[in-house]
């Protein structure tokens, strides 16, 4: 089953993330910062990472940087409720602008792991 990891430092963006995430079938895993993403990421086989732009101590373009160096292989989605869609383009990455459509957020999040939009992780065990 795919690995996402939601890297938001509110606590409610974290919580329903992965409500609905986890309700269409994907393991999800949360961290509350870009040093706490950087650890999870090392530690567990990340397939997609929502990553959050704004965030105290290491906003979401130092910590893409570093998790390219710990989880290379992991599709990273930008995250802002700023619309940065072409920086991070330039970057290499998908972005999704806040407030999240849930049809908007699945869509990415199975394109990222190779599922059918709209239908939940085939991947699942």
């Amino acid at each position: 089953m795919p690995r996402v990891l939601i890297v938001d430092d509110e606590r409610a963006v974290r919580a329903t993330l992965a409500d609905v995430l986890r309700a269409a079938g994907y393991n999800v895993s949360v961290a509350r910062s870009g040093f706490e993403a950087i650890e999870i990421a090392a530690a567990l086989a990340v397939d997609v990472i929502l990553l959050d732009v704004y965030m105290p101590s290491m906003d979401g373009w130092t910590t893409l940087e570093r998790l390219r160096t710990t989880r290379p292989a992991a599709v990273v989605v930008m995250t802002s409720g700023r619309n940065h869609a072409d920086l991070a383009a330039i970057c290499g990455t998908a972005f999704l602008e806040k407030p999240y459509r849930r049809s908007a957020l699945l869509r990415e999040i199975a394109l990222a792991t190779g599922d059918e939009p709209g239908e939940p992780s085939r991947r699942a065990a």
